[in-house]
């Protein structure tokens, strides 16, 4: 009798090459898809972008709420976040607002605590296009700016800088400081052109790649009926992927002082790959040994009656299979298959309906099965496992220039946290107050004296809320 080989499982090694599979198929699939809204990276691509518009149309979920965003102005903004929180008479609140206005180059914002049934009143912070400024009016009668935009500074404060470098603080550190913060408006206005040439960045390289219909068709099975689907395919190497992440950085180093801070982390003595990944992460994944180690994987596109049937990614060492089933094909109804020469095959079914207002989706992953349901009328969603010993509850609300998140309840292991409240809100409706007169100490023109007052001010403080 033949006896059946055994092999021992590096479970570390396991994990990690499915990570990769995966992280490969979502860089490489999504960046197809992104590239076929603009028809420009398949070959074939009247075909897939008619197809992929085809199953994405039918199908029905939450992403659809998304949708309504259309009016929303992403240079002004107004958020809001309140956090209620209670176990074991440890009691924490907290509320913060934030209004930003790119255009106008104006931030302000305002945050309260309450911790241990300590309240800790408004503390105030604003930015406009030259100084930064904080203030707390129920605590103290000053304001602390900091002027980003005058590179002098005081005798005194050139006397405190000098006397950091002993302690390895650069002397470079305020006009690095300065150059990061006169930054931000940029970055933040530029912040969608980023994310914009980086995505081009994926499209050229997947553009460079061969793409190929296979000859022989793919045969799938839909609700009992037989479907023969067109194959396209193509290989993502190692190289495309370190082609891609090269791009990138070049992209992210254009819109981030990296040199300028790479300076100033180098004095503080970071090691030049702590200051790579703190800098760009983009640059530190190029030459991380998953990637070094990456094997070829090809990836395959199907399609059939104008629509997206699903794709696959594999290897030597594995592949991942996504199918996209339900009526007249759509992403209602998900079918995901793992399956690796050092892991277990595994297949997870999501399938989402709608009744009554009611968008329901169910995950089994065979081990584990969950329940996601949202009610598009009143926003209230809830997430639980199959046992309903875990989940969230909560509400989820969008309009066409706001979006609402709460959590209410949370359980976990059949107990209901108590006293548990999240919320979050984002629109357009920005409001600005205006900030009070008051004693003001620019930081970078204090003199002793005024260093003394403020410390005054510190201590008053700490008296105050000292037990």
């Amino acid at each position: 009798m033949e006896q059946e080989n055994v092999k021992v499982v590096n479970k570390g090694k396991s994990k990690k090459t499915l990570i990769m599979i995966i992280a490969i198929l979502v860089v490489a699939v999504v960046g197809v898809v992104y590239g076929l809204s603009t028809g420009k990276v398949l070959k074939p691509a009247d075909k897939i972008l008619l197809a992929s518009y085809n199953t994405y149309d039918e199908s029905i979920g939450v992403h659809r709420e998304f949708e309504k965003l259309k009016d929303f102005d992403q240079k002004k903004v107004r958020m809001n976040y309140a956090l209620n929180f209670s176990a074991e008479g440890q009691d924490m609140a907290y509320d913060l607002t934030f209004n930003q206005d790119l255009d106008a180059k104006k931030l302000q914002g305002y945050m309260n605590m309450n911790i241990a049934n300590i309240a800790i009143p408004n503390v105030y912070f604003s930015m406009n296009d030259e100084k930064i400024n904080l203030y707390a009016p129920d605590l103290f009668d000053a304001k602390f700016s900091y002027d980003y935009v005058n590179p002098e500074v005081s005798d005194f404060v050139q006397s405190l800088i000098t006397s950091m470098e002993s302690q390895g603080i650069p002397a470079e550190i305020v006009s690095l400081l300065d150059t990061t913060i006169a930054s931000y408006w940029d970055m933040a206005d530029q912040s969608q052109e980023l994310y914009s040439k980086m995505w081009e960045v994926v499209k050229t390289e997947l553009k460079s790649i061969e793409i190929k219909e296979v000859a022989e068709k793919t045969t799938f099975n839909f609700d009992d009926n037989e479907i023969e689907a067109e194959n396209y395919e193509f290989v993502v190497t190692s190289k495309n992927m370190k082609n891609i992440l090269a791009g990138i950085d070049e992209v992210y180093a254009k819109y981030v002082d990296v040199e300028g801070a790479k300076a100033m982390l180098e004095k503080m003595g970071m090691s030049p790959l702590e200051i790579q990944q703190t800098l760009n992460p983009y640059s530190a994944m190029i030459d991380s040994p998953e990637l070094e180690n990456m094997k070829d994987l090809s990836v395959n596109v199907y399609l059939a009656n104008n629509e997206l049937i699903g794709f696959k990614c594999s290897n030597e060492e594995g592949n991942v299979e996504i199918l996209f089933g339900g009526k007249d094909i759509n992403t209602n109804l998900i079918k995901m298959s793992v399956d690796g020469i050092e892991t277990d095959k595994k297949e997870v079914i999501i399938k989402t309906s709608e009744e009554e207002n009611v968008i329901k989706t169910t995950l089994d992953a065979g081990e584990g099965k969950g329940e996601f349901t949202y009610n598009t009328e009143n926003g209230k969603f809830t997430v639980y496992e199959e046992s309903n010993t875990q989940g969230v509850e909560g509400t989820f609300i969008v309009k066409k220039n706001e979006v609402s998140f709460t959590l209410d309840k949370i359980v976990s292991d059949g107990s209901e946290t108590d006293a548990f409240d999240f919320t979050f809100s984002m629109d357009n409706e920005v409001e600005f107050i205006d900030e009070p007169e008051m004693t003001e100490y620019e930081l970078k023109k204090l003199d002793e004296q005024q260093i003394q007052s403020i410390k005054m001010i510190m201590f008053s403080v700490m008296m105050k809320y000292a037990k």
